[in-house]
Protein backbone atom coordinates (compact mmCIF):
# COMPACT_ATOMS: atom_id res chain seq x y z
CA UNK A 1 0.00 0.00 0.00
CA UNK A 2 1.29 3.49 -0.98
CA UNK A 3 0.08 6.04 0.91
CA UNK A 4 -1.14 9.13 -1.79
CA UNK A 5 -2.38 12.84 -1.53
CA UNK A 6 -6.21 13.29 -1.34
CA UNK A 7 -7.35 14.13 -4.60
CA UNK A 8 -7.79 17.87 -5.33
CA UNK A 9 -11.34 17.39 -6.86
CA UNK A 10 -12.16 15.80 -3.16
CA UNK A 11 -11.44 18.79 -1.15
CA UNK A 12 -11.66 22.25 -3.07
CA UNK A 13 -13.21 23.63 -0.08
CA UNK A 14 -10.61 22.86 2.71
CA UNK A 15 -7.44 24.73 3.37
CA UNK A 16 -4.03 23.28 2.66
CA UNK A 17 -3.16 23.10 6.20
CA UNK A 18 -6.35 20.92 6.88
CA UNK A 19 -5.47 18.97 4.05
CA UNK A 20 -2.08 18.54 5.45
CA UNK A 21 -3.00 17.54 8.53
CA UNK A 22 -5.17 15.01 7.20
CA UNK A 23 -2.49 13.43 4.77
CA UNK A 24 -0.29 13.44 8.28
CA UNK A 25 -2.78 11.46 10.24
CA UNK A 26 -3.03 8.83 7.53
CA UNK A 27 0.32 8.98 7.07
CA UNK A 28 1.30 8.21 10.58
CA UNK A 29 -1.24 5.40 11.01
CA UNK A 30 0.61 4.17 7.45
CA UNK A 31 4.19 4.50 9.08
CA UNK A 32 3.00 2.85 12.48
CA UNK A 33 1.70 -0.34 10.55
CA UNK A 34 5.12 -0.36 8.48
CA UNK A 35 7.06 -0.45 12.01
CA UNK A 36 8.62 2.56 11.20
CA UNK A 37 10.12 3.90 14.47
CA UNK A 38 13.24 5.63 13.53
CA UNK A 39 12.48 9.53 13.24
CA UNK A 40 14.82 9.87 9.99
CA UNK A 41 13.35 6.91 8.58
CA UNK A 42 9.70 8.43 9.12
CA UNK A 43 11.10 11.88 7.73
CA UNK A 44 12.47 10.19 4.71
CA UNK A 45 8.90 7.97 3.72
CA UNK A 46 7.14 11.28 4.45
CA UNK A 47 9.33 13.29 1.89
CA UNK A 48 8.93 10.19 -0.69
CA UNK A 49 5.29 9.37 -0.28
CA UNK A 50 4.53 13.37 -1.04
CA UNK A 51 6.39 13.41 -3.82
CA UNK A 52 8.58 14.87 -5.76
CA UNK A 53 7.37 18.44 -6.00
CA UNK A 54 6.75 18.71 -2.40
CA UNK A 55 10.24 17.48 -2.18
CA UNK A 56 11.37 20.42 -4.38
CA UNK A 57 9.64 22.94 -1.84
CA UNK A 58 10.75 21.07 0.98
CA UNK A 59 14.68 21.28 0.42
CA UNK A 60 14.26 24.98 -0.63
CA UNK A 61 12.67 26.14 3.17
CA UNK A 62 14.06 26.70 6.41
CA UNK A 63 14.83 24.30 8.64
CA UNK A 64 11.83 23.62 11.14
CA UNK A 65 11.32 23.34 14.77
CA UNK A 66 12.03 21.10 16.59
CA UNK A 67 14.37 18.14 18.29
CA UNK A 68 13.74 15.01 16.55
CA UNK A 69 14.42 15.25 12.47
CA UNK A 70 10.82 13.78 11.92
CA UNK A 71 9.17 16.78 13.66
CA UNK A 72 11.43 19.36 11.96
CA UNK A 73 10.24 17.94 8.77
CA UNK A 74 6.51 18.28 9.48
CA UNK A 75 7.27 21.50 11.15
CA UNK A 76 9.00 23.20 7.90
CA UNK A 77 5.94 21.82 5.57
CA UNK A 78 3.12 23.00 7.55
CA UNK A 79 5.08 26.78 8.32
CA UNK A 80 5.11 26.68 4.65
CA UNK A 81 1.25 25.35 4.16
CA UNK A 82 -0.10 28.29 6.66
CA UNK A 83 -2.25 31.21 4.62
CA UNK A 84 -0.36 34.22 4.80
CA UNK A 85 -1.90 36.99 5.99
CA UNK A 86 -1.34 40.07 3.55
CA UNK A 87 -0.61 43.65 6.01
CA UNK A 88 -1.29 46.90 4.30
Amino acid sequence: MICRDFPISTHLMLPVLLLMEKWRQAFELYAIGKGIEVAAQAKTLLLHTKGMDVQDIFFTLPEGTGEIVYAKALNALNEYSEPQSNVL
